[in-house]
């Protein structure tokens, strides 16, 4: 399930002392593909969603939104989003990426689905 983490021997210093670093290399991926499937095929709703399921997409989407751009932000990439943006615009964003991570720890253990992970 984390193929991805043996491409490239990376120094340990990363998983050490950048703990964040470890927890967004190895969520960001599955986290986009769980979206997806999601998106696509439609999987069991946490209670909260019974009643508006395209509310847990914009959820699940928040939470990968945040993933993402911490990734961006961590590795120092030249698209990455807040080149472009004023000060104001930074700290809103900021608040999107503090909403996403939170919405994840609210929400962690309703990210499974029996069919999509025994595939």
């Amino acid at each position: 399930m984390f193929e991805f983490l043996k491409k490239k021997k990376e120094p340990e210093s990363l998983y050490t002392h950048e703990l964040n670093y470890f927890i967004v290399k190895i969520m960001r991926e599955p986290l986009a593909k769980f979206v997806k499937y999601q998106e696509e095929k439609g999987m069991r709703l946490p209670i909260d969603f019974e009643t508006d399921p395209n509310e847990w997409l914009v959820v699940l989407n928040k939470m990968k939104y945040a993933f993402e751009q911490t990734w961006i932000n961590l590795n120092g990439f030249k698209n990455n989003i807040t080149l472009h943006m004023d000060l104001e615009e930074i700290r809103e964003n900021d608040k999107k990426i503090e909403e996403g991570f939170d919405l994840f720890g609210r929400y962690i253990q309703d990210l499974w689905e029996h069919e999509y992970m025994n595939r």
